[in-house]
């Protein structure tokens, strides 16, 4: 191969598609990844948005729906969801065509690091860069999951494409930094790799300042146009420099001694506990947060740094590891069985890793170009191993080890046709040596997949609404792995939803067993204990739960209805204005209303029904439900039937598109007469809307005067089936002030 292979090629001749070969290995790639898809409809989670994707998802849904600007620090950066949330607008909510973007992008980044393959080598090094990016197994599998792994793949090699391809125009170095500011966004710990792209510049350019200034400019600007705005939205939201919560955490984990250096919890209560740690300390901003993970994180290098190096050495083999090691819900092998396409020995990481570092250290050297890649490629190496180096994370690394990975091949072959032997035996011995590193399982990941994957698929099944299914899946997944206790806790909901507490009871407690710190597990057994009478198990449990997980919101107004059943008012009103701070919840707001009207306390609740209609960002239904509930209030408690038909006929003009309330609305407040509700009642007759009807027929008999009609419709209304489910608090609203004014009719039967 010719040293001066990279040297002696115009820049600016090498397009993208300069050839037929590139093109076919374009094509190839994608109908690849479409059957991979066709097959992969027999895997339950194809298709699914869990962990990471469900977060990407919410987050472009909210953008798609017109909330450009986001009013939280996520864990994530929001270039990806930006990016998600374009595709909905412009195509719709329909993920076949994400997958179909993002194949596409995962085909052209196979051909654009083929391209600057071969401006470093040579075509031959080009084209098998490119077969072997567009061929790699696990590529296949990501470019058709909601994970940012293709976008970033796609943009880091339209980065180093425009920096080594192209001619050295301004506007070129300004793509350049845009497409890699687009690739870090998604993935923050290419940042790393910044300096690389730096000194780069100022090597190129070290004998002209003007140009220099030029061309670092232009790439800044490019870098800055998306993360400058990320930074000051989150610098005006938390008032610290955040590029993205939970960035500390990140690095805690890496040295945290009780994850050995390369264990992570488990997305579920594992990691919930420790999320929940700077809460117990009193900590509630972001600031703060990210401080406190900092802080341990320096201690641990304080105390332990030689156990930090080893974590750091632990880590590197995890990396180098041939084996995908499935340790975060994402079990890769799981979706590759459901392919008989991938069942083929497509490439990964047992050729790409011990042939790519051989290539770094016999390939990467003599033209400066190399030098740079080979910098590029062991600085992203480093981004990954510092934090976590399994699965997902290092694929970015790996599509540039393809690089290195087919200069290897190419030389190597060129050494045998040649009869270069002493040459040959030199590459094969760092082959050998870095294959040694690689395919053996020193680390003995294979007995550490613990990815639950039927946890995943009861997951899905749930939102789905598929309940059936996802306890068969839950109870595999419990059964597979004794130390899972978030499918117990899981198949637990499903139960007590379906108001079989004593059902879901053993559920609860076997998940409570197996994690004993489960703040959630314990707050259904205290709702299960209370709707029982145990009063006083139901407080311990409740307290101890809000011990492990200070914010909860179900444990806080859980211990609200246990202080309301002692008859300590007021801290059981104490409890709710706390969740109401915390939480800003017009639910919640709406309860206390009806609690207030209770104790008689009728301006408070009239105050907290007015909030929430008057607050615009709160969900349409809420607002309805709490002006209709102001009127009765109003008419039943106050006296005042005129003031309540305007506040009725107030819910009927605001709110039309809420298909539950107008008609009653419009009822009360008498624009239309009782054939007409009637009607519009059989249009969606649902128990719950039948039951307020009946409800509804007697209280605007009663103010009309008319005490026997009402007295009958109340009666219809309490002999109507009780749609109120167990596990809820009393009886139904239309039933209970049914009772009341029925008792009010008997005690004064003139009042109206």
């Amino acid at each position: 191969m010719s040293n001066g292979a990279a040297e002696g090629r115009s820049r600016a001749g090498f397009r993208v598609f300069s050839g037929a070969p590139y093109f076919w290995i374009f094509l190839a790639a994608i109908l690849v990844r479409f059957y991979y898809s066709y097959e992969s409809f027999a895997n339950p989670l194809f298709n699914s948005v869990l962990l990471d994707a469900a977060m990407y998802e919410k987050w472009a849904n909210e953008i798609a729906g017109g909330k450009w600007l986001w009013d939280r620090i996520g864990v994530h950066t929001p270039v990806y969801p930006y990016f998600l949330a374009l595709l909905k607008i412009a195509f719709g909510p329909n993920r076949a065509v994400i997958r179909s973007i993002q194949i596409i992008m995962g085909a052209a980044a196979a051909v654009l690091m083929g391209k600057t393959a071969e401006r470093l080598w040579n075509r031959k090094v080009g084209l098998l860069t490119a077969a072997l990016v567009g061929a790699d197994w696990m590529l296949i599998i990501q470019d058709s999951e909601e994970y940012a792994e293709t976008f970033a793949i796609f943009f880091q090699s339209l980065a180093l494409w425009l920096l080594l391809c192209r001619n050295g125009r301004a506007i070129i170095y300004f793509s350049a930094g845009l497409a890699f500011a687009l690739s870090a966004g998604a993935r923050p710990n290419l940042l790393l790799c910044l300096p690389v792209f730096v000194i780069w510049i100022a090597w190129l350019y070290r004998w002209d300042f003007k140009c220099l200034a030029a061309r670092l400019a232009a790439w800044a600007l490019g870098f800055a146009l998306v993360f400058a705005p990320i930074l000051l939205r989150n610098h005006y939201l938390s008032g610290a420099w955040i590029l993205r919560s939970l960035s500390s955490w990140n690095f805690y984990a890496a040295v945290e001694p009780a994850f050995e250096g390369i264990l992570h919890p488990k997305q579920g209560i594992q990691y919930d506990n420790y999320m929940r740690q700077p809460t117990r300390q009193g900590l509630r901003s972001q600031a703060e947060i990210e401080r406190y993970w900092s802080e341990r994180t320096r201690q641990i290098i304080r105390e332990r740094p030689v156990a930090v190096l080893v974590y750091l050495v632990k880590r590197c083999f995890v990396f180098l590891n041939m084996r995908e090691w499935s340790q975060y819900d994402f079990d890769a092998e799981a979706y590759r069985a459901y392919s008989t396409l991938l069942s083929l020995p497509w490439p990964h990481a047992g050729l790409v890793v011990p042939f790519g570092l051989a290539g770094l250290v016999f390939c990467g050297q003599r033209v400066r170009e190399r030098w740079f890649l080979a910098a590029y490629t062991a600085a992203g190496a480093v981004s990954v191993v510092l934090l976590k180096a399994s699965s997902r994370y290092r694929l970015p690394t790996i599509v540039l080890l393809c690089a290195f990975t087919a200069a290897a091949i190419v030389q190597i072959s060129s050494f045998v046709r040649e009869r270069h032997w002493k040459s040959l035996s030199g590459s094969l011995g760092w082959v050998g040596l870095f294959a040694l590193l690689s395919w053996p399982d020193w680390l003995h990941l294979n007995q550490r997949q613990d990815s639950r994957h039927w946890f995943e698929i009861g997951l899905w099944q749930s939102q789905l609404g598929r309940w059936d299914e996802a306890i068969a899946s839950y109870r595999k997944s419990a059964d597979q792995f004794p130390w899972d206790a978030d499918s117990p806790y899981r198949l637990g909901l499903i139960l007590f939803e379906r108001d079989d507490e004593q059902g879901a009871r053993p559920w609860f407690e076997t998940a409570l067993k197996r994690e004993p710190e489960f703040a959630e597990a314990m707050t259904y057994l205290a709702r299960i204990d209370l709707n029982e009478g145990k009063i006083a198990s139901a407080d311990d449990l409740a307290t101890r739960a809000l011990r492990l997980h200070p914010d909860y919101e179900t444990a806080l107004l859980l211990q609200a209805r246990i202080r309301q059943a002692q008859g300590r008012t007021e801290e059981e009103l104490a409890l709710y204005d706390r969740v109401i701070r915390d939480y800003d919840d017009p639910v919640v707001m709406i309860n206390l209303g009806l609690r207030l009207e209770d104790l008689r306390r009728i301006e408070d609740a009239l105050k907290w029904y007015g909030r929430v209609i008057e607050t615009d960002s709160y969900p349409a239904f809420d607002r309805a439900r709490a002006g209709l509930l102001a009127g009765y209030l109003l008419a039943r408690r106050a006296n005042q039937p005129d003031r309540a038909r305007d506040l009725w006929l107030t819910v009927a003009r605001r709110f039309p598109s809420e298909t539950f309330f107008p008609p009653q609305a419009l009822f009360l407040s008498r624009q239309i007469d009782e054939t007409e509700y009637h009607r519009r009642v059989a249009l969606a007759p649902s128990p719950s809307a039948l039951e307020f009807s009946w409800f509804n027929l007697g209280l605007a008999r009663r103010l009309g005067g008319d005490i026997a009609g009402a007295r009958q419709a109340y009666e219809k209304c309490l002999g109507s089936p009780d749609v109120q489910p167990k596990k809820s608090f009393g009886e139904s609203l239309p039933r209970q002030w049914s009772r009341e004014e029925l008792k009010m009719i008997d005690e004064k039967p003139e009042a109206k």
